[in-house]
């Protein structure tokens, strides 16, 4: 997550700084991928939200059931947990909890891994429609505008 945030942050500095040298077709395809970068990682963002909100009412409702049956070292270990999930293991809390937590963890895992397949395909066709502008403007003997977009390829996008 914060991967796609720091790549996000590179290309909008980056196209800023030299989007105005560029030609137009390569001013529009860094915007689609930035727009797409920022759409991506919103969406992201908002399906790990998801997840954690179902996996906190879902130990609330652990704590219920750990409750009733008057197991007070769970809850206090369970309420333990919900304060501050990322300083606490999971070996002492309920098998109930744990494998909860692990397919949260499992499908949090899955989101990012589609996230980042997602931003390669795009990275891909804005290398593809860069390489094209690039040939283009070097065919035309624009040496300036193509040796701008080689070095945006060479120094931005991963190949």
């Amino acid at each position: 997550m914060r991967f796609l945030t720091l790549l996000i942050a590179v290309f909008a500095a980056i196209a800023t700084l030299c989007a105005e040298d560029i030609p137009d077709d390569a001013q529009k395809a860094i915007a689609v991928f930035e727009k797409g970068a920022t759409d991506a990682d919103a969406k992201t963002t908002d399906a790990v939200a998801k997840h954690e909100q179902v996996l906190k009412d879902e130990l609330r409702k652990i704590i219920e059931k750990e409750t009733k049956a008057h197991h007070s070292d769970n809850v206090r270990r369970l309420k333990d947990y919900l304060e501050d999930p990322a300083n606490k293991s999971t070996a002492d809390l309920p098998d109930t909890a744990a494998e909860a937590i692990a397919e949260r963890e499992r499908k949090v895992l899955e989101i990012q891994t589609k996230a980042s397949n997602e931003s390669m395909k795009r990275q891909g066709a804005l290398a593809k429609s860069l390489q094209r502008v690039h040939e283009r403007e070097t065919k035309a003997g624009h040496i300036e505008a193509a040796a701008l977009v080689k070095q945006y390829l060479d120094t931005h996008v991963d190949k």
